[in-house]
């Protein structure tokens, strides 16, 4: 059952210059769930992660905004974010998990933001709709 009154969206420009600002947010709500420092870090890391992919990929060429929602208390869960952008469509739960048995010299690069993402969160959501890209992270 989600809890309605303990959330709130709110929009940012999609610019490294607000990334802390982003991140204050959350990290406000993550205080208000409890979480213990080390899962503070956690969100604040995984969402770090997001943002700034977005930030930099998202819009290319042009202005563009973020929307992060959090929910309190959401299912079973005490902490959702919700982040939104209308930039490129890109789902990133259909990126395959790296192999991290493969020595680091002989892997590509990138994709491990991902992989500590899936890592940092119990659950993850992905959808499009209206040409929004909006990507939901669960913390128990």
């Amino acid at each position: 059952m989600k809890s309605e009154a303990n959330s709130d969206a709110v929009d940012f420009s999609a610019e490294l210059a607000y990334l802390e600002r982003m991140l204050g947010h959350i990290k406000g709500y993550a205080l208000k769930a409890g979480f213990s420092e080390q899962e503070i870090y956690d969100v604040q890391l995984g969402c770090e992660e997001v943002l700034n992919n977005i930030i930099h990929y998202a819009y290319p060429g042009k202005n563009g905004f973020i929307s992060i929602r959090c929910v309190l208390n959401s299912n079973s869960y005490r902490l959702a974010v919700t982040i939104c952008d209308k930039g490129s469509a890109f789902n990133p739960l259909s990126v395959p998990e790296p192999d991290i048995a493969v020595p680091v010299e002989q892997r590509r690069i990138g994709g491990l933001g991902i992989y500590f993402l899936r890592k940092m969160f119990d659950s993850i959501e992905y959808e499009r709709i209206d040409s929004v890209n909006r990507l939901t992270l669960y913390k128990k």
